[in-house]
């Protein structure tokens, strides 16, 4: 029993949220250092890192929640708990791009009208170095929770570690090339690149969410599986109504509605839906959260035959 329950999914979905945990700690971590170098400095290129890490913070806090809910395998996935998320955190976004944007826009007409960069100097780097040694830290903690829980979202958070890693170390560069040329024209190039980063995150966290809104996150293709994977459990007493699997990136969700007949037992609902789930896991390994839900029969019996009236 020790043994099935370590290698179960619980207790993988238990220990992917754990180390999502870390990632978010780390990116609150990294937020409030770049935040107080930025308030220190002014430097744009470390403002930019600021919106960097920003932007992942909102990222990890959406997949933590979502692990959440996946781990919490005896209740339903609340959907729209996800899509309430998602409007906040968008919204969340979208603010702070405009704080960014009215900061950038000060920024270029400061160069323009001086001639000279926004922060000369190498105490800013102190800060991107230590965000390089927060994220490589990230990077070979969550590699090896990958390898041990193997959950699909430690995978792509382990990538964006990386790429957060390269960001902290392009950052630095910048900031000490900037400070030895007092090239204004370096530190636009350098804050440009930052830029895709954010740009790159921003994908990531608004893609997502768009979908989730929408309703459009429906994998058809899996769905399609699923429904050739359940003919076989239809009996007089129950039928397949609906379902549909969603993604959120590579976690999907699967609900079942089916139809049961009113004479059916407690018990063997319960063998029925241990059954469903077991079967739809078994189909692909990204499918990390089955909802059934029993509805009332609909078909309607021929019990005596119709007489018409003289």
């Amino acid at each position: 029993m020790v043994v099935r329950e370590k290698y179960s999914l619980r207790w993988r979905l238990k220990g992917a949220f754990r180390a999502l945990s870390i990632s978010l700690t780390v990116s609150l971590f990294g937020v409030v250092v770049d935040l107080i170098a930025f308030l220190a400095t002014g430097s744009i290129i470390l403002v930019t890192d600021l919106l960097h890490w920003v932007v992942d913070t909102l990222l990890e806090a959406v997949l933590l929640v979502v692990v959440f809910l996946a781990s919490r395998l005896s209740r339903r996935f609340p959907w729209s708990l996800v899509v309430i998320e998602a409007l906040a955190v968008s919204l969340g976004t979208l603010a702070i791009l405009l704080v960014y944007g009215y900061y950038f826009m000060n920024y270029l007409v400061f160069v323009s009208e001086k001639a000279s960069v926004s922060y000369s100097g190498y105490s800013a780097s102190l800060a991107t170095v230590f965000g390089g040694v927060l994220t490589f830290y990230l990077y070979r903690i969550q590699k090896k929770n990958f390898e041990r829980y193997r959950i699909e979202l430690l995978k792509f958070d382990t990538t964006h570690a990386l790429i957060d890693f390269i960001a902290a170390v392009i950052a630095t560069v910048g900031i000490v090339l900037t400070t030895l040329t007092g090239s204004y024209t370096l530190e636009l190039v350098f804050t440009l690149i930052l830029l895709l980063f954010v740009v790159h995150s921003l994908f990531e966290v608004v893609r997502d969410n768009l979908k989730t809104v929408l309703g459009v996150n429906r994998d058809l293709k899996l769905e399609k599986e699923v429904w050739s994977a359940l003919r076989y459990i239809e009996t007089p007493k129950t039928r397949v109504k609906d379902l549909s699997a969603r993604r959120f990136g590579s976690l999907s969700v699967v609900e079942v509605h089916l139809e049961v007949e009113p004479n059916i037992t407690v018990l063997e609902l319960h063998r029925i839906r241990k059954r469903i789930i077991n079967i739809v896991r078994d189909i692909s390994d990204v499918i990390y959260h089955v909802d059934v839900t029993f509805y009332p029969s609909s078909m309607r019996r021929k019990t005596k035959k119709s007489v018409k009236r003289k």
